[in-house]
């Protein structure tokens, strides 16, 4: 599946999550707003509509009953996902003179939470993770970053939204990301135990 966004789109969207986040007056209704989205498309969270719904301005709504567009489906979710855990991978600003920020998969933000929980069966869930369809992908991903959450560890944003976006190849980029360096971040872990 494809999108007609330009790139640049979501990145500013991301940016803009950050600064609802960042916001002393607006940030903490904006993500208890936005969270009231978490496990929900986005019909069924209408307070999201206030903050994500402007991304979204001379679209039509669709029919009750019918689903948004896939795109429309991952901005909501990907921000009621950032509203639970805005935890970003520290690294340059988005507006860093047009360079892009160095980009992490979720693959990587899973080898980290490897490393830092062994008795997990992290490498378990990214295979029910990647092994999911469109209609599971947002469930299975909440559950994936409540842990990230719980432990946290960063996500990069920018690059999960982009990876939502195109579902058909990211899971197996976040499968070679995680498999090519765990065995790294066990060697990281036994040594730091050792010290």
């Amino acid at each position: 599946m494809t999108t007609t966004a330009p790139p640049d789109q979501e990145a500013r969207f991301i940016a803009y999550l950050r600064e609802l986040h960042e916001d002393p007056y607006r940030g903490r209704r904006a993500m208890a707003n936005l969270r009231s989205g978490l496990g929900h498309d986005a019909w069924e969270a209408p307070a999201m509509h206030e903050w994500v719904g402007r991304w979204f301005r001379g679209t039509s709504t669709p029919e009750p009953g019918k689903p948004y567009p896939w795109r429309e489906r991952c901005y909501f979710a990907v921000a009621s996902l950032y509203a639970l855990h805005p935890l970003d991978w520290p690294g340059p600003t988005l507006a860093a003179e047009g360079n892009a920020p160095p980009s992490r998969s979720l693959g990587l933000s899973l080898v980290e939470l490897a490393r830092r929980r062994p008795e997990m069966p992290v490498a378990r869930r990214l295979r029910v993770l990647a092994g999911t369809d469109w209609d599971t992908l947002f469930p299975h991903l909440r559950g994936i970053v409540g842990l990230l959450q719980r432990d946290e560890v960063p996500v990069d944003w920018l690059r999960l939204l982009r990876d939502v976006l195109v579902w058909d190849l990211p899971a197996k980029g976040w499968s070679e990301d995680f498999y090519r360096n765990e065995g790294e971040a066990a060697e990281r872990s036994s040594e730091e135990e050792g010290a």
